[in-house]
């Protein structure tokens, strides 16, 4: 054990010592400096994050399209307000689904007018006639989904 001598009247680990007094090295107080720098790498984060988010739209329009044309029966009676639409004989409606993205953030999924005409509009919002949505369940449907597949996509 080593002792180390104490300049006049010093206060170390708790203790007084008078100067002059040599003391045990367990009560010389340790004093350590640190140095560091921080960098600053938010960019990559936020490129990864549009980098998923680019190729998970695709991936979830074309989830909900298909959820949406699942959920159109085939069936000589109407179906149910508030119940997906039924079709009689094809698949006029299920083929008219389709979806692209437009920019990086956003995609655009349903019913192309140019086969359904405004059909499709009317079924969802129910414009003239009682609605039977089909989009929107499908939506819902997968949102949990896609929720879990960004963040795990993120890295």
């Amino acid at each position: 054990m080593g002792v180390q001598a104490v300049a006049g009247g010093e206060t170390i680990g708790g203790r007084f010592f008078k100067g002059g007094q040599f003391i045990p090295k367990e009560f010389v107080e340790l004093k350590m400096g640190m140095t560091g720098r921080t960098i600053d790498e938010t960019h990559k984060v936020r490129e990864a994050a549009e980098r998923a988010t680019f190729k998970n739209l695709g991936h979830a329009a074309a989830a909900i399209r298909k959820t949406a044309a699942r959920s159109i029966e085939t069936s000589p009676e109407p179906s149910l307000p508030g119940e997906p639409p039924h079709t009689r004989r094809g698949n006029r409606i299920r083929r008219s689904l389709r979806y692209a993205r437009e920019g990086k953030e956003r995609a655009v999924i349903g019913p192309l007018e140019s086969i359904m005409g405004i059909g499709g509009e009317r079924l969802e919002e129910g414009t003239e006639f009682e609605a039977r949505p089909f989009m929107g369940p499908a939506l819902e449907e997968n949102l949990d989904r896609f929720a879990s597949g960004w963040g795990a996509s993120i890295g």
